[in-house]
């Protein structure tokens, strides 16, 4: 386990560290129970290594480069957050209470995100049970009580199951059968459909990558298929949404930090004569824009750092020895076949004292936002800053093997952060307020880390 980003960085890049080492890489151990695979347990292109996942990892990140660009986000989450998101929450500001338990209606928004990119279409949670079910499958999946179980089944796949009555883990077998019959029917649904829309063509992420995979790799079966369209729909909607609810939670109990995050966005957009007022959800948050952004872009950054959904990333192994070399000149090798973490939560909270973060300066905490470890003075911005990239930052892992959808993730969070902030005010009570942390469950070894209990959100409409 590797608790300082420059080392982990280090090990990261070499190209004899890029092999993955979890159930299903080796076809020896597919045998093995594997939750985050097909139902015949085909793992993604994520557990793959050597060629074939280079030549998969290559036309998945350029497809999804490709398909979903900026605009591309944007157009799917205008027309959810019209529909769905901004009902839900009027509704919401009209009742006795103003409270909102927001982790359903984000992991929807997301789940619209990912659906439309492979099946072509928006969802209509009202009137598609289908969908309803597999958006909160995808979210139980990687949640305490399933993920609880499920690693039982991993790291005893022949144990576990002959001293633990199958009662216990009929869940997992339950929710795992239940998403896989749920994307094989969304796939036979898309390949039915006709691919052009007004004469347009309207071919999806999967189109391409099926398509490309066909003609450049080995045969690219309905398992395979099942397993990349899960591992998407895992790694872009739950993800993300439990991301965007830490962020919610953390400006609420930060107030000065939301409104000046705030006032930054509202100053922008007035300078560029962009109408948020009466149409907030089409701002494009592209490269000229978030230029001009540098608080905006800290506050997505602290929030992504002190939520580390994914504690301990996911595990490298090291095909040979690789020699790493301390702060101090000291040397060590890790040895062939090792097993490789990096302690995500563990580097973004400084457990070492060795990283790059300014929360101790400025008498924070680590669970607090912490512009500042982002800024860098700059006289040529409003603000009087500009936002630079911090070397400890190692949410989306290192090198050639990092998150490939790392952009999709950035741009889903500025789309859904920047809309909530110019349209809503958030607050939580005095009792939260009051906590040092917030109380969380979970971690890659135990589903994603999410807040747990719930904690309610009060919402009030902006006024402009």
């Amino acid at each position: 386990m590797i608790n300082d980003a420059a080392i982990a960085k280090q090990i990261l890049s070499k190209s004899y560290a890029q092999d993955r080492d979890m159930t299903g890489t080796k076809a020896s151990n597919r045998k093995n129970f594997n939750m985050l695979a097909a139902e015949d347990n085909t793992p993604s292109f994520i557990a793959l290594n050597g060629k074939k996942w280079s030549t998969m990892r290559q036309l998945v990140h350029s497809k999804l480069v490709r398909v979903m660009n900026t605009k591309y986000v944007n157009d799917i989450m205008s027309d959810v957050i019209k529909n769905e998101f901004e009902p839900k929450l009027t509704k919401i500001i009209n009742s006795d209470s103003n409270e909102w338990f927001c982790r359903e209606s984000l992991s929807q928004l997301t789940f619209n995100i990912i659906f439309k990119a492979n099946f072509g279409q928006n969802v209509g949670f009202a009137d598609n049970p289908l969908c309803t079910q597999l958006a909160k499958d995808i979210v139980d999946v990687v949640g305490w009580d399933i993920a609880k179980r499920s690693v039982l089944l991993f790291m005893l796949p022949n144990l576990a199951p002959t001293v633990i009555p199958k009662s216990y883990f009929q869940p997992v077998y339950d929710i795992k059968k239940r998403i896989n019959a749920s994307l094989k029917k969304l796939i036979q649904q898309r390949n039915s459909m006709e691919k052009k829309q007004n004469g347009v063509e309207d071919v999806t992420f999967m189109d391409h990558t099926r398509e490309m995979v066909d003609k450049e790799a080995d045969e690219y079966t309905e398992s395979q298929e099942i397993a990349d369209i899960f591992l998407l729909f895992l790694a872009g909607t739950d993800t993300t949404s439990i991301s965007t609810e830490w962020g919610l939670l953390l400006l609420s109990r930060q107030p000065e930090i939301q409104e000046r995050v705030r006032n930054e966005l509202i100053s922008v957009l007035d300078k560029n004569g962009i109408d948020y007022k009466s149409d907030p959800v089409n701002v494009l948050y592209d490269i000229k824009l978030l230029l001009q952004l540098p608080l905006f872009r800290a506050c997505i950054h602290e929030i992504l750092r002190i939520s580390c959904v994914a504690r301990t990333g996911v595990p490298h192994a090291s095909a040979r020895d690789i020699p790493i070399k301390f702060k101090d000149g000291k040397q060590y090798t890790i040895p062939a076949g090792a097993r490789i973490f990096y302690n995500v939560e563990g580097i973004h909270y400084n457990v070492n004292q060795t990283e790059n973060w300014k929360n101790d300066k400025y008498g924070l905490n680590y669970q607090q936002i912490c512009l500042e470890n982002w800024l860098k003075d700059d006289s040529d911005f409003e603000s009087g800053f500009k936002f630079y990239q911090n070397p400890s930052f190692i949410t989306f892992g290192h090198g050639k093997r990092d998150c490939v959808g790392k952009q999709l993730a950035m741009k889903e969070m500025r789309v859904i952060l920047g809309y909530l902030l110019l349209n809503y005010r958030f607050k939580v009570e005095d009792k939260y307020m009051e906590m040092d942390r917030i109380p969380c469950k979970g971690g890659v070894r135990g589903g994603v880390s999410k807040p747990l209990p719930q904690i309610p959100l009060i919402v009030e409409q902006m006024k402009y």
